[in-house]
């Protein structure tokens, strides 16, 4: 599986709660996505980096970009990663 690099217009944002935190989540192409990451937009290759590797182990993972910043995303239905910030 390979991670999708995806505009920002293109998907739908929304806020839900998980383990008694608000999350960042989005839909695309009828999938719902939580928000994992974000940097900067000049670290951007550390966020490729991890999606590659998350899509290698199978995970469905999307990576938006946005004025200065790159953001990961992970498919609700898969499990959550252990993310050192």
């Amino acid at each position: 599986m390979v991670s999708k690099t995806i505009k920002n217009q293109q998907i739908r944002r929304f806020k839900f709660w998980l383990n008694q935190d608000l999350q960042d989540g989005m839909r695309y192409q009828h999938a719902l996505f939580q928000r994992i990451r974000t940097l900067d937009y000049r670290h951007r290759h550390q966020i490729y980096h991890q999606a590659s590797e998350l899509a290698q182990h199978g995970d469905d993972v999307l990576v938006t970009y946005e004025d200065k910043s790159c953001h990961l995303w992970l498919n609700l239905r898969y499990r959550l990663p252990k993310i050192s910030a």
